[in-house]
């Protein structure tokens, strides 16, 4: 008995049985018609992404089927094709030689009334434009103007761990390092200095909870799945991430904007660098490069969803992998021992460190904080012999690429010898995606940088990190999330004898 007769019954129906037998076949037939897409290109076709991608983490399920099947491999989500590509030169044709192509993120028109008009989500003519006005922001002598308050955020930072120390105490260090990175990007992007882990009930620290370090919510599983509903979701106040922490955050930039306004406020941020950018503009009567204030709320939001979490990843996976590795810690901390109290705080003396530079190039390598990139083509195009519709979207798979032995022998090792200089260069780069790269690259790559060197350079002066009985062999992530994010972390910090 089919379905629909089982279900024609139930609510008392007269239904044609032989009606049923035809809608069943035909659903039937539709839906392998669907899913045999690839198939029919002679790529491989994986049945399995329907489900994998989303009861499992992305650099799990990615991974597998990269393994599985090949760099390129033909996935689902829903019924809709998603193509993987994990091949270094059709990347490097996807993120380079071919932008035009294949400019947009997954998501764009209307993902959400808030961030909307975020550098993240915009299609490509409307992102160019704020790309252009928020580049400046991003500039090595920009972001050395803010080097104050990521010192102060580390020191912060420094002290927390301290205290736990001399309690004898494990921590969480994905915890320490997410109200670390808060108190960073709080201070530089909206002018607010707290001590998160001293203050909880901050509505700032409450509200960034509410973003991250969830599963997947159905929510977000539905946008994922079917993002051309993104602006019916938007009229119903619903958002891939939380909608009222979203608002807690543009409701607080909004006011920051208007209190800059009112009191003159002359304070180096990312929100007052954008403004900045907005008035320099308008004095040279270039009004189509303005920014207005719903765009700087969106972009200041962007900058905390994509900066916060995956810096803090970042660091606690390189301060897990540190402990599994102690040759690589204590050789770290014997470089870090070489130069002064005064020369860590010179960012031109801090990044021109070698092992230091290797090291944090190396974890993310290792654990890229972002598995996957992902582009949606504006047009028919080609890409390696595949003929692609107008808006296919294409999955860069990062953490089965820096895992593939062709390009990175011996990728289950974790070797930091690989980026000294004298090694770099057998290095292919094109397979190697941190931030992405090329136009659309992420544009907060040197914050991220600064961010995470200061904190390592100060952090590993002071303590080395052992496990303990509470640290777990293998870790645990969250499903369905674009950040690579384990759900805890535990450590213990020990003091160094010679501080």
């Amino acid at each position: 008995m089919t379905w629909l007769t089982s279900t024609s019954l139930l609510f008392g129906l007269n239904v044609n049985p032989n009606l049923c037998l035809f809608l069943t076949v035909t659903l039937i037939v539709a839906a392998i018609y669907k899913l045999t897409y690839w198939h029919r290109l002679g790529i491989p076709n994986d049945i399995s992404s329907l489900w994998n991608r989303w009861t499992k983490p992305f650099h799990e399920s990615d991974t597998q089927a990269y393994r599985k099947y090949g760099r390129i491999v033909g996935g689902y989500e829903l019924f809709q094709p998603v193509l993987m590509c994990g091949d270094a030169e059709l990347v490097k044709e996807i993120l380079v030689k071919k932008f035009n192509s294949f400019p947009n993120h997954r998501f764009f028109r209307g993902i959400n009334s808030i961030g909307g008009k975020s550098i993240f989500v915009l299609e490509h003519e409307p992102w160019k434009r704020v790309r252009s006005i928020c580049s400046p922001t991003f500039t090595t002598s920009k972001l050395k103007a803010m080097q104050n308050q990521i010192t102060e955020a580390v020191d912060t930072l420094i002290n927390n761990v301290n205290d736990a120390c001399e309690n004898g105490q494990s921590i969480d260090v994905k915890t320490y390092l997410l109200s670390f990175t808060l108190d960073t990007f709080s201070s530089c992007a909206f002018g607010v200095k707290i001590d998160s882990p001293r203050d909880p009930n901050n509505p700032l620290v409450a509200n960034s909870k509410k973003l991250f370090n969830t599963n997947i919510r159905w929510l977000s599983w539905i946008a994922f799945q079917c993002p051309s509903l993104a602006p019916i979701g938007s009229l119903f106040k619903l958002s891939i991430f939380d909608y009222s922490a979203l608002m807690y955050f543009a409701q607080l930039i909004s006011s920051l904007i208007s209190k800059r306004q009112e009191l003159k406020v002359n304070r180096i941020d990312f929100v007052s660098l954008l403004q900045d950018a907005e008035i320099a503009d308008e004095a040279e009567q270039l009004t189509k490069r303005k920014l207005t204030d719903e765009e700087i709320v969106d972009q200041a939001l962007i900058f905390l969803i994509a900066g916060h979490d995956t810096t803090a990843t970042t660091l606690s996976m390189l301060l897990y992998t540190l402990t599994q590795h102690p040759v690589v810690q204590q050789k770290l901390i014997d470089e870090l021992s070489t130069i002064s109290d005064e020369d860590t705080n010179d960012w031109e003396i801090v990044k021109s460190l070698p092992y230091l530079d290797a090291v944090v190039s190396e974890i993310l390598r290792f654990c890229p904080p972002v598995p996957r990139v992902e582009r949606r083509t504006t047009e028919p195009c080609e890409l390696g012999g595949v003929k692609l519709g107008a808006g296919q979207l294409i999955t860069i798979p990062v953490h089965a690429m820096h895992h593939d032995p062709a390009y990175f022998p011996d990728p289950e090792q974790f070797k930091p010898e690989r980026w000294l200089p004298e090694n770099r260069d057998s290095i292919n780069l094109s397979a190697y995606l941190p931030f992405a790269y090329g136009p659309r690259s992420c544009i907060g790559i040197r914050f991220a940088y600064m961010e995470i060197k200061f904190c390592l350079i100060k952090l590993l002066r002071s303590f080395r990190f052992v496990q303990s009985h509470q640290t777990k062999d293998q870790l645990d992530y969250y499903r369905g999330q674009l950040v690579t994010t384990a759900k805890e972390i535990i450590l213990k910090p020990v003091k160094l004898t010679n501080n």
